[in-house]
């Protein structure tokens, strides 16, 4: 009786923490997130064949990565891809393919070693959304944006004119910089467009940028600039 009573007890608790443990892998996104549509795909499918150039994606293929929502809960175990045409995140989820449709819900999104925030920003004097990734945080944050627009082919070729056969993607990028919650403003890569965005310790970044001898042209100078900035009391 006493082993009958001991494999029982066992047996319970095997079933527990086989079933919690698969539990623990079950994500549920509530109303964040919905199953890409029939349609949503015919239009990557459409973009993405073979008389078609370049790509919608940030990368093509989903990495794995967590996000942070806000009120800082924290979701592990999805794999993300940013289609950067579309301004949509994707994600697979238990096998599910889901676009992210309440991005201001999320903190931040992490995949491939890059930080992801959804935010406001201004262009030609409007107040947009959409992603970008975060170089730096701080006081000031250093944004990377990413843009691709699609190109219809051109008329064949001409003595004016080389055309094109084909309709392209091209991909673009843009530094913004974003004080607090304010929405994030484009960012010259000149010296001096930085240190009028950096004005509060202008002499100090300044200084700085002269003695380590900083290109605002290159990405990784940039970084330090304001890595250096938001380092300041």
């Amino acid at each position: 009786m006493k082993k009958t009573t001991l494999t029982i007890v066992m047996f319970s608790i095997f079933i527990s923490i086989s079933f919690s443990q698969k539990w623990n892998t079950m994500i549920d996104l509530g109303d964040m997130a919905i199953k890409t549509t029939h349609s949503h795909n015919e239009m990557i499918n459409s973009v993405n064949n073979s008389t078609v150039e370049g790509s919608m994606f940030l990368y093509d293929d989903f990495r794995p990565g967590n996000l942070i929502i806000k009120g800082d809960t924290l979701i592990e175990g999805i794999k993300f891809r940013y289609n950067i045409y579309s301004k949509q995140m994707e994600m697979v989820v238990n096998n599910d393919t889901l676009a992210l449709i309440r991005p201001e819900k999320v903190k931040n999104i992490y995949f491939d070693r890059k930080s992801f925030i959804y935010t406001a920003y201004e262009e030609k004097n409007k107040i947009e959304l959409d992603y970008f990734q975060v170089l730096s945080e701080g006081k000031s944050n250093l944004l990377l944006h990413y843009k691709v627009i699609f190109i219809p082919k051109n008329p064949p070729a001409t003595p004016y004119s080389t055309g094109n056969p084909n309709d392209q993607l091209e991909q673009s990028k843009n530094y913004f910089y974003q004080k607090g919650d304010k929405p994030a403003i484009l960012l010259s890569k000149k010296s001096k467009n930085i240190l009028e965005s950096l004005s509060d310790k202008k002499t100090e970044v300044d200084k700085y940028i002269k003695e380590k001898d900083l290109k605002a042209t290159n990405e990784k100078d940039m970084v330090e600039i304001f890595q250096y900035y938001n380092s300041l009391k």
